[in-house]
């Protein structure tokens, strides 16, 4: 019960930094599950298990690289102020400003919660990996990993997507494992196809033949059927040809394509982002990179990100009284698209 121990003596775990925006944490769940039941294997599901499902690698670029290309001003009202806070548009730290508001995005894309740490001097932030923060279960307070430089650590901001939002990991942790496991039984099936004949031997007096000949047998077959005229063939007496008929074209393409519906709406994007042909490979699901489809990309998806980083950047805490941060969505929603992507001061 070591794990249920730490946490009654109110000692925090920092699982250890594997990607700049991600540690592959094991959730409390399983790791309680683990501490509990040491003998049984539960599944992991973590973020680099989670970004090899090709759907779910879309969706994540989709909505870290739309965030990480916005720019966030302070406002008075409706009105952006011309004295900026230095921190907006400052990256001091050697991280960029993209990279910082990605960062974000991809926490709370994947776990619901994110921490910005704004500098002691306040001029500029950066994005504190999960894993790398916690919350002292006894005070309440942030703590941030020494491996964040110390200017970084007094003044951290978490951001998170608020009530009925666990984090992709969580929400889609069944979706995931199935997809997963449908990958690997597709796999199995290209590598080892159902045959599509059968060369029955009637006869028992060749039950014992040896598996040389057997294959000799069937080399036999496949290399008459190869040739000039071998779609007619030939048998002996003993010999009985079955035909098992096709492969299924489908591959299970309706139980892959109806896990993507899965993901696209776990993930808050358009089914037909992530979406394959229909069954059979008729009627390819395309996406349409017009003007609708992209609000609708961003109105029911993207935005909510982007309005828990506003939102909570919005408080009295980081703002004056009365103003707010909000991101410049122009370039974003501008038809048609812009030849050239936002600026942001450094």
């Amino acid at each position: 019960m070591g794990f249920i121990q730490n946490l009654l003596q109110g000692r925090q775990l920092v699982p250890s930094i594997v990607t700049p925006y991600s540690t592959g944490s094991t959730s409390l769940i399983q790791l309680v599950a683990a501490d509990l039941f040491p003998d049984v294997t539960t599944k992991t599901v973590d973020r680099a298990a989670a970004l090899k499902i090709p759907g779910v690698k879309r969706a994540h670029s989709i909505h870290t690289g739309l965030v990480g290309g916005l720019s966030f001003f302070q406002y008075t009202g409706d009105t952006r102020r011309d004295d900026q806070p230095e921190w907006l548009t400052n990256s001091a730290s050697g991280v960029p400003i993209y990279q910082r508001w990605a960062g974000i995005c991809s926490d709370l894309f994947f776990d619901a919660w994110a921490c910005l740490a704004l500098s002691d001097d306040g001029t500029d932030a950066i994005h504190v990996p999960s894993g790398l923060w916690t919350i002292d279960s006894e005070t309440g307070d942030v703590v941030i990993d020494e491996r964040i430089p110390t200017e970084y650590r007094h003044n951290p901001r978490i951001i998170t997507m608020g009530y009925g939002d666990n984090g992709f990991l969580v929400d889609a942790r069944e979706t995931i494992l199935a997809s997963t496991d449908l990958a690997r039984i597709w796999m199995e099936r290209l590598e080892n196809p159902s045959p599509g004949t059968e060369l029955h031997i009637t006869d028992p007096a060749f039950d014992h033949m040896s598996h040389e000949d057997k294959i000799k047998l069937v080399d036999q077959w496949n290399s008459n059927r190869q040739r000039s005229g071998g779609q007619t063939a030939v048998t002996p007496s003993f010999i009985k040809v079955n035909a098992l008929g096709q492969n299924s074209a489908d591959l299970f393409e309706k139980g892959r394509n109806a896990i993507r519906l899965d993901l696209a709406n776990h993930a808050a994007v358009p089914a037909s982002i992530i979406e394959g042909s229909k069954d059979g490979g008729g009627g390819d699901m395309s996406y349409s990179n017009d003007t609708s489809e992209r609000n609708e990309l961003f109105d029911f998806g993207t935005s909510r990100f982007v309005r828990a980083i506003e939102a909570r950047l919005s408080l009295d805490d980081v703002v004056e009284s009365g103003d707010s941060i909000r991101a410049d969505l122009g370039n974003l929603m501008a038809s048609p698209t812009p030849v050239m992507n936002q600026t942001s001061k450094d």
